[in-house]
């Protein structure tokens, strides 16, 4: 330990939490750039087909049970959406949040504490005005229609 730094439980936990997270990452990473059996998911969900089934081994099972409360509660949030003088107000972000985590005010989007992250509010604005911090910006937005999958989902 460097002299003149201080220990606590507190930092050494979100420092783990943070190595644990960027491992994973990488670990993502790799296996996305592995080929899928002989069909990919989109394949999959065209045709009706189930998903390989999921991994059920420790490391899962801990990032599942004791990672992703954490990660979740320490890093996932909402502070970081903003919106820019693009907003018509249209409402949109409004009805396609999952978790009923936007609301209009005086025409803006205003978003509460309870954001799973799933963009569909950044992705689905018609005037590109919702980013999240400086992450989003410049960055395609996604649309599920766009795969052709969206009206057997429905």
């Amino acid at each position: 330990m460097a002299i003149g730094r201080s220990w606590s439980p507190r930092l050494w936990i979100l420092k783990q939490i943070r190595r644990l997270f960027i491992s994973t990452l990488v670990v993502w990473e790799n296996a996305c750039k592995l080929p899928l059996a002989n069909t990919s998911s989109i394949d999959c969900i065209r045709n009706g087909m189930e998903f390989f089934a999921p991994r059920n081994n420790l490391y899962d099972r801990f990032m599942s049970s004791a990672v992703n409360p954490i990660f979740y509660k320490k890093i996932v949030k909402a502070d970081a959406f903003t919106v820019s003088d693009a907003c018509i107000g249209c409402g949109k972000c409004v009805q396609l949040c999952p978790l009923n985590n936007i609301r209009l005010d005086k025409d803006k989007p205003v978003w509460g504490s309870n954001c799973t992250h799933c963009m569909a509010c950044i992705c689905y604005c018609p005037k590109e005005a919702i980013e999240y911090a400086k992450r989003s910006v410049g960055k395609p937005r996604y649309h599920f229609e766009a795969l052709g999958v969206a009206e057997s989902i429905v």
